[in-house]
């Protein structure tokens, strides 16, 4: 089928498993796979992969690695240290499934470039159904060049392939199909609420709008599918990873000098649903609390500002917010420093610590700053257990610069 012989493969979650056994399946090349759990290299070798036992095993017996990973820190994770940028070398070709960071994205191109490799952004869309039957959409950032010799590879599992241009551009591409799908959600999520208080069946309400202008994919899958019937399981696309995703919009927008107020406000709705409770739910859940659920009863502790840092507790989880304490310093490092220093002592309050966090969002005035809310970062976090995090520029009240919300186990 292609020119290339010996393919790699990391990680094998809810997309990358059923994409890695189309490759096995039908590439006629050999596969070569490494994930952190067991059952899925378990079921790959028994369809004819071989197994790893570390991302460095995996780049030394392959041509091409393909990695499927769910945020820019699972990616950062497996390039850096013992892994991707250590061991690649000239001529191998790396290509990133997952949706990631633009700017992160032409970094790591930009560095594995010196050691004669090429990185090639392919992020995936649509379902997993999709993904088991071979039948994904993929944007493509290569050259017209090394994109005709992936693109065999990539039919493998996908029947819309687009070279959207070079380095990022695949990247930028799903990032705003995204963009524009949480907020075509949110829309519906409206009208369906709507209709319901005003006696109109929602099932009628999404099938007479699909015969007109309002039709779309969200409508006919998220929207039949989920937001009707209230189905939002676990190990679907996540509230969680939705944000993180919308944050990369928010990112692009702010380097571009652009206010994107839809964006933003589904931003919102997105992060209140994680506020309540629903995180780890397939991210149509906004709906649900759309309309009318209950929410989490905030609780205030003692010890902590009243309007600046609080708790809620909800669930067996702990959701704490918090920035830095009274008088603060223009300093990004020392406002991030002593707003996770609320944190700390807010999830010590309610029974818990660092170590438990699930995620984190961080809200700050300006993408420019990030560095120094990452350096501060990356000092408190709990390096054996990191949580996933997104970050998001918007406007906060002066003079704080940056806002922290964690989701905890309690």
């Amino acid at each position: 089928m292609a020119a290339y012989s010996n393919l790699g493969f990391v990680g094998l979650g809810v997309m990358g498993e059923p994409i890695c056994r189309n490759l096995v399946r039908k590439s006629g090349a050999r596969v070569t796979v490494f994930d952190l759990a067991p059952e899925p290299l378990a079921r790959l070798k028994a369809d004819g992969a071989a197994i790893a036992a570390s991302v460095a095993e995996v780049i030394g017996q392959c041509e091409v690695l393909f990695i499927c990973l769910p945020s820019a820190k699972h990616v950062r994770d497996v390039f850096e240290g013992d892994g991707i940028l250590k061991n690649i070398g000239k001529g191998q070709v790396v290509v990133d499934l997952g949706t990631s960071s633009v700017s992160q994205t032409r970094d790591f191109a930009s560095r594995v470039k010196t050691k004669g490799a090429v990185w090639v952004d392919a992020p995936i869309a649509r379902t997993r159904q999709a993904a088991q039957d071979g039948t994904l959409s993929v944007m493509v950032g290569a050259t017209a060049e090394l994109f005709a010799a992936l693109k065999p590879l990539i039919g493998c599992f996908a029947t819309d392939v687009t070279l959207c241009g070079g380095t990022g551009a695949g990247q930028v591409t799903k990032i705003l199909n995204n963009m524009v799908l949480f907020q075509t959600v949110n829309a519906l999520s409206e009208a369906v609420a709507l209709a319901k208080r005003n006696d109109v069946d929602p099932a009628l309400l999404l099938d007479t709008l699909s015969k007109g202008s309002a039709d779309s994919f969200a409508l006919r899958n998220h929207g039949m599918k989920a937001i009707v019937p209230g189905n939002f399981p676990e190990r679907a696309f996540s509230t969680e990873y939705a944000l993180k995703d919308l944050s990369y919009a928010l990112e692009l927008a702010s380097d571009a000098g652009l206010r994107i107020r839809g964006a933003e406000l589904t931003g919102k709705i997105l992060q209140e649903a994680v506020d309540a409770g629903s995180g780890g739910a397939y991210f149509p859940v906004i709906a649900k609390h759309l309309d009318g659920d209950k929410r989490a009863m905030i609780d205030r502790f003692a010890g902590l500002t009243p309007t600046r840092s609080r708790a809620v507790v909800h669930d067996g989880l702990v959701l704490t917010v918090a920035v830095a304490p009274d008088p603060v310093t223009p300093s990004m490092y020392e406002q991030t420093r002593k707003a996770l220093a609320r944190i700390d002592e807010s999830l010590a309050l309610c029974g818990t610590d660092k170590a438990k966090i699930l995620s984190a969002i961080v809200y700050i005035n300006g993408m420019a700053l990030k560095g120094e809310m990452n350096r501060a970062w990356d000092e408190w976090v709990d390096k054996a257990n990191p949580p996933m995090r997104a970050c998001i520029g918007v406007e906060l009240e002066p003079p704080h610069i940056v806002e922290i919300v964690v989701t905890a186990a309690k």
